[in-house]
C-alpha cells in the first residue's frame, strides 16, 4: 500500500473516530459538572484533525443527531467539554421531521416574512422570534437558520417569500427584532443569506455583479441594521458569487465590511455546499463549513501542513465557533421540555397572519361582511390554501386552516356544492402527485396544481344560493427555482376567465365579489381588479391562514398591513426586468444590478412610472387623521438626530391601528438621490373611535446619507430636507423640514467590493 494511500486511510480513520464521539457529546451535554476549558486552552490543545473537523460540520447524514430533520450540527469534542449545536430551518418556524422523541411533534408555522413585514410591527415582529426560539430550546436545538433578509429585487425570485422587503430599511429593522425575540429565549439566530442571493437560478455559481454604491445603500445595508441592531449569534454566506468571488470566499466581504466596518464578532457558516475552496474560506474569514464533509477536513489539514493556510487563521475561526457553542442551551446544559406552548404560538400566528394583511380595494365598503351571510368560495387555494413556501422554509405544522375552514369558523355559511366540487379536484391532485425534488413536499400538491375550470352554469347557480363570493388566487414558491412571468405574475386563462365569471354572476344579482390573493409575492393586477369590489392580500400567513383571513373579511380584525413591496402594472416596468435571472438568460453566469439603488419604489417614484399599487400602501375599516407635526431640532445635529412627532387620531366608526410611514426627500445635491425614501415608521396601538395617540420617530444623519464611493464614505449632503408624514406615499398630509448646515461626512468606511465587470447604473435624476 502506498504511503499517501495508507495516510488517508489513517486520517479517515481518525476523523471517524473524532465523529464516534458525537453521541458522547449528546449524552454528557446536559451535564453542567463536566470540565469546561477555556477556548484558549482548548484551541492550544487540539490537534491539527481536530481543528480541521472543528470547522466543519458533521455531514449531511449525522446519525447521532438527537433530533431528526434538523439541517446540520457542528462538530463536538467532549474531552474538552465542547458540545455538538444543532441548527435547525427555517425561515418560517422550526423544521424538522414529525416523528421525535417517541411520538409525534408538529412544530409551528408562522407567517413568512414578507407577510411580517407587511404587519409594519417591529413588536409583533419580536414576539414571533421568541415563541419560534422557545420552540427552538424546548425541542432540543440550539439555533435557527434565520431570519433571511434578502432584498426583493424582483417579483419573480422563487424564495421572495423568505425575504422581508424591497427596502433596507424596512428589511434590517423587522429582521433585527426578530433576531432580539429568537435570542431572548437563549438561542442562536443566523442571519442570512449574506450577499445578494436575490435569484435562484443557477444560486451556486452565478455571479451578482453589484456598484459600491447599491451594494451599500441597498444590499448590505438591511444586514448592516441587523448586524448592528440586532447582534446575531450567526451569520451564513450566500452561495453565489459577488463581483467575481463566491461569498463564503469573499475576504472583503467578511473581514473588511462585515468584522471591520461593522464590528461584527460572531460566527460566520456558508450554506449548505456553498463554495467551492475550503482554504480560500478559511483565509476569508467563513468559520464553519457546512454541512462538512471529509474532503474539506483533509484538504484543511493538508493545507495547514503545506504551509499554505496558516494555523493561526484556522484558530481565529475555531475561536469564533467556540463562542457559538459556549452560548447554546446544551452547551449550557439546559433540559429541553420537548412541550413549547403551542396554543399560545397558534394564537400568536393567527394574530401576526391577520396584521400582516393587506386591504387593496374596497369599494363601497363591501368589507368588513356579517359571518352569518352564506358565501360562495371559488378557487382551489380557498380549499387548499398556502400557509407557507416551499423548500427549507416550508414546516411541518400540524394542520393548515384553509380558508373554508376559517369562514366556517368563523360563523359563514359556505356553499356546500362548491366545496364538494374543489374538493374532488384537490384529492385528485394529491393522488396525481409525483416526487421531483425536495422542496415539493406532497403537501403542497394542490397549492402547486393548475387552477381548476367551473363551469359557467354552475357559477350561476351559486350566485342565485349565496350572498357574495370570494376567489382565491394562489401562488407559491420554494428555494431553488424562479418563477416564470407567464406561471407566476400573470393570470392564467383560467384564473381570468374565473374572475370573469363570477363577477358577472354575482353582479347581475347586485352581489358582491371579494378577491383574495394567497401569494408569495407581487402579481398582476390590473387587467382584472376594476371587475371585483375587494381585493385582500394575505401573503402566505402560517398554519392559522383561514382563520386569519376570515377575521379580517368579518371586521374582527380592522386591516392594518402595508405593502412591503410594489405592484407593477406590468412585469416590464420592473427596472431589473431586463437583468433577471441574468445573462444568458437561459444559463446565467452574471446578473447585472444595472438599475443601481433604484429598486421598487424609489425606481417608481423617481421616473415617474405608475404602479398598481405602491409600496406603502394600504387601506383600512377606520379613518385615521393626522396633526400636530413638530420636527426638532430644525437644524440637523452634525453626528447627531432630529426626532418628527406627530398625532393620529381616529375619526372613524370602527377600531383600528395606523402604519405610519416617514418619508424624506432630499435637496438637489452633488449625488443622484431617488425623489423620496422611507426613513422610519411606527405603528400605533389599537385606537378606538376618538382615540388619539402621539408618536416620535428618529432620524439619525446615516439614515440621510447617501454612499459616496469614490470617499468611500457616507456623506449628507447640505440643504433643505423635506419630511412626510402619513398612511402611504400616495397618503402624506404632513410635511415639515429640516436642514443640514454644512455637508456631513456621517461615517467612512473599507474601499472595497469593486465590481470585477463593468456595470453602469441608472442615473434618473442626474444633477446639473
Amino acid at each position: 500500500m502506498a504511503f499517501a494511500e495508507r495516510n488517508e486511510k489513517m486520517m479517515k480513520r481518525q476523523i471517524l473516530l473524532i465523529v464516534a464521539g458525537l453521541t458522547a457529546g449528546f449524552s454528557l451535554s446536559a451535564q453542567p459538572s463536566m470540565k469546561r476549558n477555556s477556548d484558549i486552552e482548548v484551541i492550544k490543545t487540539m490537534k491539527l484533525i481536530e481543528k480541521a473537523s472543528m470547522v466543519c460540520g458533521t455531514g449531511w447524514n449525522d446519525s447521532s443527531q438527537m433530533v431528526t430533520g434538523v439541517a446540520g450540527t457542528t462538530f463536538g469534542l467532549p474531552e474538552y467539554g465542547i458540545t455538538n449545536a444543532l441548527l435547525t430551518d427555517g425561515p418560517a418556524g422550526v423544521r424538522i421531521n414529525v416523528d421525535q422523541f417517541g411520538t409525534k411533534v408538529h412544530t409551528t408555522a408562522f407567517p413568512v416574512n414578507t407577510a411580517m413585514a407587511a404587519t409594519w410591527d417591529l413588536a409583533l415582529e419580536e414576539a414571533v422570534g421568541a415563541a419560534v426560539g422557545e420552540e427552538i430550546k424546548d425541542l432540543n436545538m440550539d439555533a435557527i437558520l434565520a431570519p433571511a433578509i434578502n432584498i426583493q429585487r424582483n417579483p419573480l425570485c422563487g424564495r421572495n417569500f423568505e425575504y422581508y422587503s424591497e427596502d433596507p430599511l424596512l428589511a434590517g429593522k423587522m429582521a433585527a427584532s426578530y433576531i432580539r425575540g429568537v435570542q431572548s429565549e437563549g438561542v442562536g439566530a443566523t442571519l442570512k443569506h449574506f450577499v445578494a442571493n436575490n435569484s435562484e437560478t443557477n444560486r451556486f455559481t452565478v455571479n451578482c455583479v453589484v456598484s459600491q454604491r447599491a451594494l451599500r445603500e441597498i444590499y448590505l445595508r438591511a444586514f448592516e441594521i441587523a448586524v448592528r441592531e440586532g447582534r446575531p449569534w450567526a451569520v451564513m454566506t450566500s452561495y453565489n458569487r459577488l463581483n467575481g468571488f463566491y461569498t463564503s470566499q469573499n475576504h472583503e466581504l467578511l473581514k473588511d465590511v462585515l468584522r471591520g466596518d461593522w464590528n461584527y464578532n460572531g460566527m460566520v457558516m456558508t450554506d449548505w455546499g456553498g463554495g467551492n475552496d475550503p482554504v480560500a474560506q478559511m483565509k476569508a474569514g467563513n468559520d464553519l463549513l457546512m454541512p462538512g464533509n471529509y474532503d474539506q477536513i483533509k484538504g484543511i489539514v493538508e493545507a495547514v501542513k503545506d504551509k499554505v493556510l496558516d494555523e493561526a487563521t484556522l484558530d481565529e475561526n475555531i475561536g469564533h465557533i467556540l463562542t457559538f457553542v459556549r452560548k447554546t442551551p446544551r452547551y449550557r446544559g439546559y433540559q429541553p421540555t420537548l412541550a413549547p406552548d403551542f396554543a399560545a404560538h397558534r394564537k400568536l400566528v393567527r394574530k401576526a397572519g391577520a396584521e400582516g394583511m393587506v386591504l387593496l380595494k374596497n369599494s363601497g365598503s363591501m368589507l368588513p361582511v356579517a359571518s352569518r351571510k352564506k358565501v360562495a368560495l371559488f378557487g382551489k387555494g380557498s380549499y387548499a390554501t398556502a400557509g407557507c413556501g416551499t423548500g427549507s422554509g416550508y414546516v411541518n405544522a400540524e394542520h393548515f386552516v384553509t380558508l373554508e375552514e376559517g369562514m366556517a369558523n368563523s360563523g359563514y355559511r359556505v356553499d356546500e356544492t362548491l366545496k364538494s366540487a374543489y374538493g374532488a379536484y384537490i384529492k385528485k391532485a394529491f393522488a396525481d402527485w409525483k416526487e421531483t425534488e425536495w422542496y415539493f413536499p406532497k403537501e403542497a400538491a394542490a397549492i402547486y396544481a393548475t387552477e381548476m375550470e367551473i363551469d359557467e352554469a354552475s357559477v350561476r347557480a351559486a350566485a342565485v344560493r349565496d350572498n357574495f363570493a370570494v376567489i382565491t388566487i394562489q401562488r407559491c414558491s420554494g428555494e431553488g427555482w424562479d418563477r416564470k412571468e407567464k406561471d407566476y405574475f400573470e393570470l392564467s386563462p383560467a384564473e381570468s376567465d374565473l374572475i370573469s365569471e363570477v363577477t358577472a354572476a354575482f353582479h347581475a344579482r347586485r352581489k358582491k365579489v371579494v378577491v383574495v390573493l394567497n401569494v408569495s409575492s407581487a402579481i398582476e393586477t390590473v387587467s382584472w381588479r376594476d371587475k371585483v369590489d375587494a381585493i385582500l392580500v394575505s401573503w402566505l400567513p402560517g398554519e392559522e391562514a383561514g382563520n386569519s383571513i376570515a377575521d379580517v373579511l368579518t371586521g374582527k380584525v380592522s386591516p392594518c398591513g402595508r405593502l412591503p413591496m410594489t405592484f407593477p402594472e406590468k412585469y416590464s416596468d420592473e427596472p431589473s426586468t431586463g437583468n433577471f435571472p441574468g445573462e444568458p438568460a437561459d444559463n446565467p453566469a452574471n446578473v447585472f444590478y444595472s438599475e443601481g439603488i433604484y429598486v421598487g419604489y424609489r425606481y417608481f417614484a423617481t421616473v415617474g412610472v405608475k404602479a398598481a399599487y405602491p409600496f406603502g400602501y394600504g387601506l383600512s375599516y377606520a379613518t385615521f387623521k393626522y396633526s400636530n407635526m413638530w420636527v426638532d431640532p430644525k437644524f440637523f445635529p452634525e453626528g447627531g438626530k432630529v426626532t418628527v412627532s406627530f398625532s393620529v387620531t381616529n375619526v372613524g366608526k370602527k377600531a383600528g391601528r395606523e402604519v405610519c410611514e416617514l418619508y424624506v426627500e432630499a435637496p438637489n445635491g452633488t449625488i443622484d438621490k431617488p425623489v423620496y425614501e422611507l426613513k422610519g415608521f411606527a405603528k400605533t396601538r389599537l385606537l378606538q373611535p376618538g382615540e388619539f395617540e402621539n408618536v416620535s420617530i428618529e432620524i439619525n444623519s446615516k439614515e440621510i446619507a447617501s454612499y459616496w464611493s469614490g470617499m468611500h464614505a457616507w456623506v449628507a449632503d447640505e440643504g433643505e430636507y423635506k419630511v412626510s408624514v402619513g398612511s402611504s406615499p400616495t397618503s402624506l398630509p404632513l410635511e415639515s423640514i429640516f436642514t443640514v448646515r454644512n455637508r456631513i461626512v456621517v461615517e467612512t468606511t473599507s474601499d472595497v467590493l469593486y465590481p470585477n465587470l463593468p456595470v453602469e447604473d441608472m442615473e434618473p435624476r442626474v444633477q446639473e
